[in-house]
């Protein structure tokens, strides 16, 4: 509410807490800001009223930093739903990062009770203040609950004794694990990322791999040396799949190959599953790698894929098909949880119901609205 927004006043906490120089005035007149008396009277007059009614509950302004330090604070403990298209400007032409971050004056964020959005309106009305169109947060943090809720009461179970022949995906952090499971599903299941760990979880996702059979993919990551209580837990989980699994995928980052890492980790597998068939895929085949070579040194056959163009996949789906030839024919089958996937997606959907209503807060009733 307040003023509008214009570029004036962008890296104004900056230009504050810089050295001055003789080149301040030309390359940082922009950070200073262009107030308004009037509209700050004005402000004034409104916040004492809304105040002294107890109409909102949080308020903070538009200083260093902008929208972005405010809606951060207000939103820090139970998130923020930002429609910077809704923010009145000075004139046309901003940018959204420049809208963010102007530190433009006159201007507040407040915290409104759902039922005390009326009454605070029109004080602003009144005294001629402007805002932008508040934004009922509660509505969107009921509707996050509800599509968790739903997804959780759809997903099957996972067990290692699911009908489905089930497959560990195992290999070096950043071997493409990851991304395999998500290109043989044909799904975006799990977070790819070049950061190492960013699986913890064993997540599964079903494949078909023709002629009607589906498999149960299990992303095994964590098989690698664990050093803390995280760690340890999904090496554990890890070494579970791999263990209970009808087969194995061994990845091998075929661009960045470590031989003596990887010969120790395929030893590691066949001592898990000695009985389960296990194939050995050269990932990223896309950069061009020496997969000859790399099969050479490890005296191991290798399937060249790569899971970001899709080369490989057919003939990889073909040979898991080849290896479970004996399984038995699933039925068709959804995305599949385990317990505790399934706790921290309820205690997800829980938390953004709980913010979607109103709670007593020190005998007053509170609604998440911003």
């Amino acid at each position: 509410v307040g003023g509008r927004t214009g570029r004036d006043g962008i890296h104004g906490a900056t230009f504050s807490s810089g050295e001055l120089t003789h080149e301040h005035e030309t390359e940082f007149s922009h950070a200073v800001q262009i107030g308004n008396a009037i509209t700050e009277k004005k402000m004034l007059d409104c916040m004492l009223q809304a105040r002294d009614a107890g109409l909102y509950t949080a308020i903070t302004d538009c200083g260093a930093g902008g929208l972005s330090s405010a809606v951060g604070e207000m939103g820090q403990k139970i998130g923020a739903e930002v429609h910077l298209d809704r923010v009145p400007l000075k004139y046309a032409g901003l940018s959204y990062p420049e809208i963010w971050i102007s530190e433009a004056q006159e201007r507040m964020v407040l915290g409104v009770p759902q039922q005390n959005v009326k009454p605070i309106l029109k004080i602003f009305a009144d005294e001629g203040v402007e805002l932008a169109r508040p934004a009922d947060l509660a509505d969107r943090a009921r509707g996050v609950g509800r599509e968790l809720t739903g997804a959780l009461d759809s997903a099957g179970t996972w067990a290692p004794g699911s009908a489905e022949p089930t497959v560990a995906i195992t290999g070096r952090p950043n071997a493409g694990k990851s991304s395999l499971l998500n290109a043989l599903s044909g799904m975006d299941r799990a977070i790819v990322s070049a950061m190492a760990g960013t699986t913890r979880d064993v997540l599964t996702a079903p494949a078909e791999l023709g002629d009607g059979m589906e498999v149960l993919l299990l992303d095994a990551a964590g098989l690698d040396a664990a050093a803390d209580p995280l760690t340890r837990a999904a090496h554990a989980a890890a070494t579970e799949a791999v263990s209970s699994a009808d087969a194995v995928l061994l990845v091998i980052d075929a661009a960045d190959p470590d031989i003596p890492a990887d010969a120790a980790l395929l030893a590691e597998v066949r001592r898990l599953n000695p009985r389960a068939p296990l194939l050995a895929v050269a990932n990223k085949t896309d950069l061009n790698p020496d997969v000859a070579d790399a099969a050479r040194r490890l005296g191991l056959a290798l399937l060249p894929v790569s899971a970001l163009t899709g080369a490989g996949l057919d003939e990889l789906r073909a040979a898991l098909a080849d290896a479970l030839a004996d399984a038995s024919p699933p039925r068709p089958a959804g995305l599949g949880l385990h317990e505790r996937q399934r706790e921290r997606i309820a205690s997800a959907a829980g938390a953004a119901a709980r913010a979607g209503y109103k709670r007593s807060v020190r005998g007053r009733e509170r609604f998440a609205y911003t």
